[in-house]
């Protein structure tokens, strides 16, 4: 009884209130109430809550995924060590980094937890709530541009917030089309800091509309046809956006006094490629926070520390975007790191598709094509941030079959009869998640 009750508490109602935390602390007011420490404390409980997790359920099995990330991530550790691009501290600093999204993901979707429609309501409530008050941030920035610095640093921490509290809220709806067209004019306030973010709105806009019937589930050509049309919109928006950071337009023709840090960087970072092409330039050498903190030597070496945002005594611009950090890694760590994205995916919209679930479908494309576009002019992946987007993947991503048992249990059996059921985990373990019985709520 006890055993089954805090399961239930740890993958149910402890992790609702973490999500809702995250979300509010962590991304919400991360930079508007200077709430620094919310993305290191949402960490800990996290890991908190697996342990307790693993203690109750004695589950020693991990995915294998789990197992090959670490430890290439630890060869990284130790070619970086060698290579000595910085010192000690700031190269275990990056690991720890790089490491943390991809942890995060696999220990939510392990947990595999499941909101009731009650939590759902209240989460719900609480994004419009969030989006209203930062409504008018982003109708003032269209007059005053400097407002988005002033109260969160940059305009793509406010796109992120109101995509973040978009997409949770869409997760939590009916998903009627009432409920889309909400979501479509959530999001859409994006565009309001950002120009750039129009082109991503766009594909929202059609993944939204290409996936509004559950018919497109039932073939696997339908299934294939739709993914690869997003796939190939997303590729050529992303294209487009990478190569204007690479060779901007600009009224000057382009010379280097004109070009924003970020352009600079990613240009600089070919060159860093091409010195590193096979295992890249090692952790903490290049366009990274921690590389930044630490100031990595290979900024003098390609002329950066002359560049306002990348010099040594204002670092701020370092690790504004995330793709340039992956010549740390080279050839062989971008390789992985798509495999694992497509992986990933690829797993996520199966199992949704077997259970012919649009709303979820729907959710993990455009969550995936935030986080691919978006990585272009903002480091969203290794950012609290991004923290909170593999959070929300991983419970997006978690075990169906773990998730509608526990639903099942959660909204369907009294507390004082939850002893005399199977845990959940034995449902998943003997297959009869399908098969068990729950008493009705009126006896």
């Amino acid at each position: 009884m006890e055993v089954g009750r805090s399961i239930r508490n740890i993958a149910h109602h402890y992790f609702f209130y973490l999500f809702a935390f995250t979300l509010f602390f962590g991304v919400s007011l991360y930079h508007t109430a200077e709430l620094r420490f919310t993305g290191e404390l949402s960490g800990i409980l996290l890991l908190i809550i697996y342990g307790f997790f693993l203690y109750l359920t004695k589950q020693r099995s991990f995915h294998p995924a789990a197992i090959v990330i670490p430890a290439v991530l630890l060869l990284y550790l130790g070619y970086s060590f060698y290579l000595s691009h910085n010192k000690p501290q700031a190269i275990l600093l990056d690991f720890l980094i790089q490491l943390r999204p991809y942890i995060t993901f696999f220990i939510v979707s392990q947990l595999a937890p499941s909101l009731s429609d009650m939590q759902k309501q209240q989460m719900a409530r609480l994004c419009l709530l969030l989006w209203l008050l930062f409504l008018p941030i982003g109708v003032c920035g269209l007059y005053l541009p400097d407002m988005y610095r002033s109260v969160m640093d940059r305009p793509e921490n406010f796109v992120t917030i109101i995509t973040s509290l978009s997409l949770v809220y869409l997760y939590c709806s009916d998903f009627s089309t009432t409920a889309r067209w909400i979501f479509l004019l959530m999001i859409s306030v994006g565009m309001l800091a950002s120009f750039h973010f129009i082109g991503l709105f766009l594909l929202i806009g059609g993944i939204i509309f290409l996936f509004n019937r559950r018919s497109i589930l039932i073939s696997w050509t339908r299934t294939g046809i739709a993914v690869g049309i997003v796939a190939l919109a997303a590729t050529y928006l992303f294209y487009i956006q990478f190569t204007s950071c690479l060779s901007p337009s600009d009224a000057q023709g382009g010379s280097f006094s004109a070009l924003t840090p970020q352009t600079i960087l990613y240009q600089a970072s070919l060159k860093v490629w091409r010195d590193f092409p096979v295992f890249g330039s090692g952790l903490a050498s290049f366009a990274t926070y921690a590389s930044g903190l630490y100031y990595s030597p290979l900024y003098a070496e390609y002329g950066l520390h002359t560049v306002s945002g990348l010099s040594p005594q204002a670092w701020h611009s370092v690790c504004d975007t995330y793709y340039p950090s992956l010549v740390q890694f080279g050839l062989t760590g971008t390789v992985l790191y798509l495999l694992f994205w497509t992986y990933v995916i690829c797993i996520s919209l199966w199992k949704y598709k077997q259970q012919r679930n649009l709303q979820h479908f729907v959710i993990v494309l455009i969550l995936a094509c935030v986080l691919f576009i978006g990585n272009i002019s903002d480091s969203l992946l290794t950012s609290h941030k991004g923290y909170f987007m593999m959070m929300f993947f991983g419970l997006l991503a978690g075990n169906p079959r773990q998730n509608e048992c526990l639903t099942k249990r959660i909204q369907t059996t009294p507390d004082e009869l939850l002893s005399k059921e199977p845990l959940w985990e034995d449902c998943i373990e003997t297959g009869t998640a399908s098969s068990v019985k729950y008493p009705d709520k009126a006896t």
